[in-house]
């Protein structure tokens, strides 16, 4: 059940012709989301992240060299497996874990909590319900200490989600402010390869969990996803690729407290997702306040991992 708060937005919205995707892995759609994770951990980006994440790991360390405990914070923890890993390594070096997880649906909160748990028995965990578009990012660690000295924590923002927000920019601002000198944000992105986009449109339109997912949304505020045509292309310009749906004729709902009217033939833009190459992404980073430590990519240069530290703009890029 998506609350009022969240259908407001929605209602907002739409009227600029979007229908927010990030609602659709609450409630029910979070076990559609859970397969769709799952399937890409075997084939897809994230098998690309894991893969990469694993190759890093000691480098991703390295700044923790002196420390005693950590705090692990997986920003969109979604079913937690992506970042079992990092926590593996900070257990064999000897550090203290606390896992905090943050996430805007409550089913993967509870999700994610459940699998680090039964990976690690003895972790300490916290988890936190925010929505970082739309909420501040300091309220999900406040409390826990993060920050002080001898408390540092790890940031992780895995999963190419960044990309899927309007404003990265003030996604990562978010972040920043959140976050102590002494802590570090590790971030995986899927680099931009022009030559390759075709591709990656078709591996997106092809991924049937994926489809479903954006069709729940509708369905659950009322539409007849049947009245609705999906429709994946690559936007040059922005440098991201995009999933619509299409209204085969004119449609009127209730969501909330207000009627929505979504007109036929008018794409509503469902999901983005931004691709990034070294240099942008190292601009971002500047123009955020951050350093980069690490930005290092995968064997066929498909994929980005960065470990970044709130700082003044600078910092230099590594390949593996």
């Amino acid at each position: 059940m998506l609350t009022k708060s969240q259908q407001t937005q929605i209602a907002v919205s739409s009227r600029k012709d979007e229908l927010p995707y990030k609602f659709s892995y609450t409630g029910e759609g979070a076990a559609i989301w859970n397969d769709y994770s799952e399937h890409s951990l075997l084939c897809g980006a994230s098998k690309l992240e894991q893969q990469l994440l694993e190759k890093r790991l000691d480098a991703v360390f390295v700044p923790f060299g002196n420390a005693k405990r950590i705090n692990i914070v997986d920003i969109g923890c979604g079913n937690g497996k992506p970042i079992l890993p990092v926590i593996a390594k900070a257990k064999q070096l000897g550090l203290k874990v606390r896992y905090v997880a943050v996430d805007l649906s409550r089913e993967m909160l509870d999700l994610s909590s459940q699998n680090v748990r039964n990976a690690f028995p003895d972790i300490d965990i916290e988890c936190r319900q925010l929505d970082f578009e739309t909420e501040l990012f300091v309220d999900a660690v406040r409390g826990l200490g993060i920050g002080d000295e001898g408390n540092p924590g790890l940031f992780v923002f895995l999963g190419t989600t960044l990309g899927n927000f309007s404003d990265e920019t003030m996604i990562l601002k978010n972040f920043r402010d959140a976050m102590g000198p002494q802590d570090y944000l590790l971030i995986g992105v899927e680099r931009t390869k022009p030559a390759n986009m075709g591709c990656v449109v078709e591996r997106y339109s092809q991924e049937g969990n994926l489809k479903r997912l954006i069709l729940s949304l509708p369905r659950r505020l009322g539409f007849d996803d049947t009245a609705l045509d999906y429709h994946v292309d690559w936007n040059h310009k922005e440098q991201r690729v995009e999933f619509k749906l299409i209204p085969k004729r004119d449609l009127e709902a209730r969501i909330g407290d207000e009627t929505v009217l979504l007109a036929k033939s008018k794409p509503l833009l469902t999901l983005r997702s931004k691709k990034f190459d070294e240099q942008s992404l190292a601009k971002l980073f500047c123009d955020t306040g951050f350093r980069n430590e690490l930005m290092t990519t995968n064997h066929d240069v498909s994929y980005i991992l960065s470990l970044v530290q709130p700082a003044q703009p600078g910092g230099d890029l590594e390949k593996q």
